[in-house]
């Protein structure tokens, strides 16, 4: 009789360290599951791509290997992952479940600039001049910015709605504070402030 080789039983790990939400410093993926197989897991492979739809199949070649499961990353960009178990014997299992990785490490700025208006004496105003806040728009994860005379942050305005990273208004009569904020969709923060001193009489 022949000998019948027959595939061993052998299961995808089930990973960790994945998120659609965007992150502002390096991801680790991670094991949360250990693949097994029969003869015993020799090590993982995975697989990389920018493409959300270029799903890997069995054939698909690995980009890496890793032997303990984890696999740290700090490129900025949306990556996507899929790790596979490979057994001592040889033996591939099926590709895991994706893992998303978004990494932003943009750091924001912000400025605030003063035009219009009539000034007078020991810096005051005796017209209103136009308090402006700008805000650097480069980075992947978006930006969020506000302007205002609250302590509070507060940002309500963001370039993904199609404004431009600035945002202005009047300075109001009497001595006030106006804070400019900005946030990046990975959550780093920026903040600005001047004094505005009006007295129109």
């Amino acid at each position: 009789e022949g000998i019948v080789v027959e595939k061993e039983q052998i299961t995808a790990p089930v990973m960790t360290g994945g998120s659609t939400n965007w992150q502002a410093d390096s991801v680790i993926l991670s094991v949360a599951e250990a693949g097994t197989a029969d003869s015993g897991v020799a090590y993982y492979e995975y697989y990389e791509t920018n493409n959300e739809s270029s799903v890997p199949d069995i054939n698909t070649q690995a980009t890496g290997t890793t032997t303990d499961g984890t696999l740290t990353l700090t490129t900025e960009g949306i990556k996507y992952y899929y790790f596979r178990t490979v057994s001592t014997a040889g033996w591939k299992s099926e590709w895991s479940s994706v893992s998303i990785v978004k990494i932003d490490k943009t750091i924001p700025s912000c400025s605030i600039s003063l035009s219009g208006g009539t000034i007078g004496s020991n810096n005051w105003y005796t017209s209103s001049p136009t308090v402006k806040m700008s805000t650097s728009v480069a980075g992947l994860s978006g930006i969020s910015y506000g302007l205002s005379t609250s302590s509070s942050a507060s940002y309500s305005l963001n370039v993904e709605d199609g404004n431009n990273g600035t945002t202005s208004t009047t300075a109001a009569e009497g001595s006030n504070t106006y804070h400019g904020y900005v946030r990046t969709g990975a959550g780093k923060t920026a903040t600005c402030t001047a004094t505005v001193n009006v007295d129109s009489g």
